[in-house]
């Protein structure tokens, strides 16, 4: 009955269409908390320990999908101010809100990219009220992380006025712990942080189109080593390939790609995106064990896997 199936469904009617998940996805049934014991890890100074698998919400408004991986055990979600123009913000609050675990969540989201290129007379307030909506949206009165978004270079680590913004949300208890997020430049980033003791907590791109890149390992062993908690993203490199994939490209082994980024002990935990309870399941199942088969080792040890992968690691150097 249709009574009976928005019973079932966890999300309403009105997010299916949002989500554009079909109804079958939608009514998928809750399950009953997963039973794997996951590897933990501690983020740094911050002493917030967290399996090392979570999730990044920057594509999915699907109230479902968070209530799912909350019962596989996932315990930290990442979404910024911009992410779905505000919707990823919200649709989090939401299932926060239904499902009263607040005090259970490690929740973060970054703000400053949208007002990258305001006044710096009106960069403080404009920091300020973009951080309210977060709050408002996610319906929360703190976050656990907040990410002074996409910075690239010392100057954006150093910047006072977001120094200042951040140490008065701190002292107000609305942040318990602040952090950068860094797509380019993260070397210089990474050791700026180092340097520093006010960052808590680096957002930093990394996967294992990287391998040789050992400026970036060396920073984030040094970042690591001064107490930056460091969580990685991008650790599938847009791996996740969709229907229109190239047919003579072979098929990426995800599994190998998230075991090799987790066996850096410098990352605490990951944030790939989902859009789908398969991709819940997928990222989860290496949480516990992160030892390589011999179909991830064949995989991992072919000679053009970069090639392959073909993602862009922002370095600036094809094209400036």
């Amino acid at each position: 009955s249709r009574r009976t199936f928005l019973s079932n469904s966890v999300m309403g009617v009105a997010s299916i269409g949002l989500a554009g998940t079909t109804p079958e996805i939608a009514a998928r049934p809750k399950q009953q908390q997963d039973s794997t014991q996951p590897i933990l890890r501690t983020l740094g100074r911050t002493g917030v320990e967290l399996p090392v698998v979570s999730i990044g919400a920057m594509n999915s408004d699907s109230p479902a999908l968070y209530h799912y991986a909350y019962d596989k055990g996932i315990r930290h979600f990442d979404t910024a101010e911009v992410y779905l123009q505000g919707r990823s913000e919200e649709v989090l609050g939401g299932f926060i809100k239904e499902r009263g675990n607040r005090d259970e969540l490690c929740l973060a989201t970054k703000i400053g990219s949208s007002i990258r290129n305001v006044e710096r007379s009106r960069f403080r307030s404009e920091l300020e009220r973009t951080f309210e909506g977060c709050l408002r949206r996610l319906q929360t009165d703190y976050v656990d992380i907040l990410y002074l978004h996409s910075r690239s270079d010392a100057d954006g680590v150093n910047d006072e006025i977001a120094i200042e913004c951040f140490e008065e949300l701190q002292r107000q208890g609305k942040i318990r712990f602040p952090g950068i997020s860094t797509h380019s430049g993260q070397p210089e980033v990474l050791n700026e942080m180092a340097k520093g003791g006010f960052w808590s907590v680096a957002e930093v791109a990394f996967n294992v189109t990287m391998a040789q890149n050992q400026e970036l390992l060396a920073a984030m062993r040094n970042a690591s080593d001064k107490g930056v908690g460091i969580i990685g993203m991008k650790a599938l490199g847009g791996a996740r390939r969709g229907p229109d994939a190239d047919a003579s490209v072979p098929p990426f082994n995800q599994t190998a790609m998230l075991k090799w980024v987790l066996n850096h002990d410098e990352v605490t935990t990951i944030i790939p995106g989902i859009t789908t309870f398969d991709q819940v399941d997928l990222d989860w199942s290496v949480v516990s064990d992160l030892s390589y088969t011999d179909e991830e080792q064949s995989f991992l040890a072919e000679r053009e896997l970069q090639g392959l992968i073909q993602f862009c690691q922002q370095c600036n150097e094809c094209l400036p």
